[in-house]
């Protein structure tokens, strides 16, 4: 450009600036580039209008902020971990119309004018400003606005449970509370300001403010995010995959540490029990029936006004020693607390006379709410910002402590009642708001860590804000109701939370409010088994309890919850890499196969690490299913069956089990199941494995105390065993399962144990060896256990049974030559002709459907109309067995109803409604 034409531009943007300053309306974005500097690790860009200031935090993250006028100031970020003394400045190039920012893996491309920034990453992704203003400052508010990318997907930004891919969608990003609800909210009590996208970026706000998504809703082309104050800080993070991605957001706010062994078991919890003898009763009932427990859950009849933090001793007399005999029964104690102090309490005179403790009016007086739920009272909101409130609230929960609770269950920090002109030490509630429960987990944390210093926190707690996974939190998602919608919205709000850099979060199990049937408490249990935290809860009067809903309910729940304990060493496994690396226990099916677009919007299943694929049933009488599998091949946990990816299949789910797929070629560490986690230790580790003749499987077996910090400096053992396949003698193939050497130790730590393999879908061996020793086969698995050493093939289950014993300071072989047709069967076609549902329904722009065909079928698929005409054709013709993959795309349709009508002459005929909303 010229520079007269540029000048004159700037003279124009000048005038425009100094006319804005007496208009409170005006709207600032920046505007022409006139210089930049090197500001220590930052590169400063003036504009015309403004200035930004570009920091790499890392090779493959910047940090962008907004500066409209000369004196903008940020304020002190409370998510981030790290500052710029990290940063290092970029390398940087330009030309008359451009400059560019390369930090290594992400660079930013800077057009000057005007200013518009795109961001470039070494996986050749792209992403840019919107070009009418990428960075806006109007009045108080900020927003950022990227273009999107036909055929993009985002996900995250808290417990969304509209859909998974969330493109498409508006909605606050402001902690609330609902009660009873049903179909998801527009917001709920966890809100981050972090956008994962697949096309290899993610968007994190820095900025506590209460704002609002817009991710495609008013146009499609566009991210957007307000916030109503403060100022506008942003952090574009390069990562080809979504784990990528996560992995840099959890280092920039910070990794969940370790959660407690226990805390992985079965926790039971009610609306509530309401004495002493009543949780000693139900803690029995557990041990009794033999049921798993770890920890029984106290709602807020412990103590006798909300704001006490102590015990009722008419209700529960002896609490001390109620604690010890639980512990000495193997139940952990949580109890409940809130951050609101009624009338009634022992501290509201005391915070009365301190009333920079509590949320105040304009004037600095305490702030009454009035009516509260709990006694229709007054009640006061503590400041959890105010670090004399903090201090003195901590030094309350360490006074809890000395009773022996094992945890805190913190509920109410939306904070549930939070007026909008109530005042805080850091600042109004808007700003606060999202805030107050990060604060007030960081509280709990130290006073658990003052009173308990080598102790890991369990911290249940309602609501959440970017960072708190530091705290050791676990979230779940509110007051559900207790029906089938409300059991169907918690697999995308467990997905969305989970790609929230939150990785323990669940929900209240058999549903909160009003009446669950036996069956949707079988199927609320069930999905919940395979949750990265387990917890039964509703309100009293009605059961949570496993014998509270029949014998049948019982005895499934019962066999599921076992079966969470014996994957306690795979799930445990789950909690560590989490700990090192941000991914999630809880997976969405793209993290499988992040290339098929089949996958891109699928939660009608997930993924528990990367080994087993659960797929809930969410629907009453629900006894078939189908889901589309990602790739690779898939083996039924039940019946053994194997099934092709890439293809969607018919699943059976008859009430005593959901489908349940682990991946051909893994090896699964589990145990016997237990009472509780530390009822016996670990002395035979058992190795779930799906050998196949192509594929090579690499896990580490993760163990450390389970209970304190210790592992943190180096106090655990890791254990790599690799399984595969080599040719072996004549005709067979050898399968070798290798047990290295343990890597470190720590105090309790076995020096042996029993390993026994169990080889899924073998023929029987012709010989096996250990360490290169032949061992001796026997005729039943109890004969095999007794004798040590050995294996035993079950001709039935088709498994092959191998023991052996490992000291941790030693190495393992195990070989097994068998004939090469026993393993690696190909995949089925589908057993039955069967139609998926359409997914997703209610959809805005098109939705996919799955037609399985055992055999070459003739196939037609028609669309209609609420008024009988037809729109569309999906399928016409003859089709080879397998499945099709059908889309309906709406392009050009009014929003409405609409009927899918299927037909395999002789075998199908079914017609399905959906519903398309623009």
């Amino acid at each position: 450009m010229p520079y007269r034409i540029r000048h004159k531009i700037t003279l124009i943007a000048l005038v425009w600036i100094i006319v804005g300053v007496g208009n409170a309306y005006a709207q600032i974005v920046p505007g022409d580039y006139t210089s930049h500097e090197i500001d220590g690790p930052s590169v400063l860009v003036h504009t015309t209008t403004s200035s930004v200031r570009y920091t790499f935090f890392r090779s493959d993250m910047v940090r962008i902020q907004f500066l409209p006028s000369p004196g903008t100031e940020f304020d002190s970020s409370y998510t981030v971990i790290h500052d710029e003394s990290i940063a290092s400045p970029p390398n940087i190039t330009q030309s008359d119309e451009w400059l560019e920012l390369f930090g290594g893996e992400i660079s930013v491309h800077i057009d000057k004018y005007p200013l518009r920034n795109s961001y470039i990453t070494t996986a050749g992704t792209v992403t840019a400003d919107d070009p009418d203003g990428g960075l806006v400052a109007n009045q108080s508010a900020r927003t950022v606005s990227l273009q999107l990318n036909p055929g993009e997907h985002l996900y995250g930004t808290g417990a969304r449970g509209q859909n998974l891919d969330l493109r498409g969608y508006q909605f606050p990003c402001e902690n609330q509370a609902h009660y009873g609800y049903s179909n998801p909210p527009d917001a709920m009590n966890v809100n981050v300001p972090l956008v994962l996208s697949s096309d290899g970026y993610a968007l994190f706000i820095d900025n506590p403010w209460v704002g609002s998504f817009d991710l495609g809703f008013s146009d499609d082309n566009l991210l957007q995010y307000t916030s109503d104050g403060g100022e506008l800080a942003v952090f574009i993070i390069g990562g080809h995959t979504i784990q990528n991605q996560l992995e840099a957001y959890t280092w920039l706010t910070g990794r969940q540490p370790l959660p407690t062994k226990w805390s992985l078991g079965y926790l039971q919890s009610k609306y509530g029990y309401h004495t002493q003898e009543e949780v000693q009763s139900v803690a029995q009932e557990f041990r009794t029936r033999g049921i798993p427990a770890d920890g029984i859950i106290i709602d807020l009849y412990w103590f006798e006004h909300m704001g006490d933090y102590a015990w009722d001793y008419n209700a529960f007399p002896t609490p001390q020693q109620m604690i010890a005999d639980l512990a000495d029964d193997g139940f952990k104690t949580i109890l409940i607390t809130e951050p609101y102090f009624i009338q009634y309490c022992d501290h509201y005179g005391f915070l009365f006379s301190h009333p920079e403790y509590i949320g105040r009016e304009a004037n600095g007086d305490p702030y009454e709410l009035d009516n509260w739920w709990s006694c229709g009272c007054d009640a006061y909101l503590l400041d959890v910002t105010d670090p004399q409130a903090a201090n003195w609230q901590r030094g309350l929960y360490e006074d809890i402590l000395d009773d022996g609770p094992a945890g805190f269950w913190t509920d109410l920090g939306e904070p549930e009642r939070h007026p909008g002109d109530m005042h805080h030490t850091l600042g109004p509630r808007d700003q606060v708001h999202n805030l107050y429960n990060l604060f007030w987990a960081e509280t709990v944390a130290d006073a658990f860590a003052s009173a308990r210093p080598n102790e890991r926190l369990f911290n249940l707690t309602r609501s959440g804000y970017a960072g708190i996974q530091r705290y050791g939190v676990t979230t779940w998602s509110g007051d559900v109701s207790r029906n089938w919608t409300g059991l169907a919205t918690q697999l995308n709000l467990l997905l969305n939370t989970s790609l929230s850099g939150i990785a323990y979060n669940s929900s209240d199990l058999g549903g909160f409010t009003g009446n669950a049937s036996p069956e949707l408490y079988i199927r609320w249990m069930q999905f919940g088994a395979f949750n990265p935290i387990m917890r039964a809860h509703g309100f009293e009067n009605h059961a949570t309890e496993p014998w509270g809903f029949g014998d049948e309910a019982e005895q499934i729940v019962s066999e599921f919850i076992k079966l969470r304990y014996e994957l306690m060493p795979y799930i445990y496994g789950l909690a560590r890499e989490n700990h090192l690396t941000g991914i999630p226990i809880v997976r969405p099916l793209f993290f499988a196969d992040p290339d098929d677009p089949m996958l891109a919007n699928a939660s009608d299943a997930f993924l528990l690490g990367e080994d087993m694929l659960i797929v809930p049933i969410v629907n009453d009488g629900q006894r078939q299913t189908s889901i589309y599998l990602p790739h690779g091949e898939w083996i039924d946990f039940w019946t053994y069956q194997r099934y092709a990816g890439g293809t969607t299949v018919a699943l059976e789910a008859p009430l005593d089990h959901i489908p349940v797929l682990v991946r051909n070629g893994s090896t699964l560490p589990m145990r016997s199941t237990q009472q509780y986690v530390n009822e016996s230790p670990l002395d035979t580790l058992i190795l779930y494995i799906n050998p196949h003749p192509e594929l090579s499987d690499l896990v580490t077996f993760y163990e450390d105390d389970g209970l304190t910090h210790n592992y943190q400096s180096g106090m655990y053992a890791e254990t790599e065993i690799s399984t595969h396949f080599e040719d072996g003698p004549g005709e067979l193939m050898t399968f070798v399962i290798d047990a290295g050497i343990a890597s470190g130790s720590y105090p309790g730590m076995l020096e042996q144990r029993m390993i026994l393999a169990e080889l899924h879908h073998s023929a029987s061996p012709n010989e096996v060896r250990v360490n290169g020793s032949p061992v001796t086969e026997y005729a039943s698995l109890e004969l095999l256990l007794e004798a040590g050493i050995g294996y035993y093939r079950d001709g039935i289950a088709r498994i092959v049974h191998v023991l052996a014993e490992k000291a941790a300071d030693e190495a393992l072989t195990v070989e097994v030559d068998m004939p090469v047709a026993s393993v690696g069967e190909s995949a089925t076609y589908p057993s039955a002709w069967f139609i998926s549902a359409a997914y997703p329904n209610p959809f805005n722009a098109s939705t996919v459907l799955t037609v399985s065909l055992p055999q070459p079928s003739e196939l037609t698929v028609t669309v209609f109309n609420i008024h009988g005409q037809q729109v569309a054709s999906l399928a016409d013709g003859t089709y080879a067995a397998g499945q099709v993959h059908l889309v309906f795309d709406a392009k050009g349709l009014a929003s409405g109803i609409y009927f899918i009508h299927a037909d395999v002459p002789g075998h199908l005929n079914t017609v399905q409604k959906v519903m398309l909303i623009r």
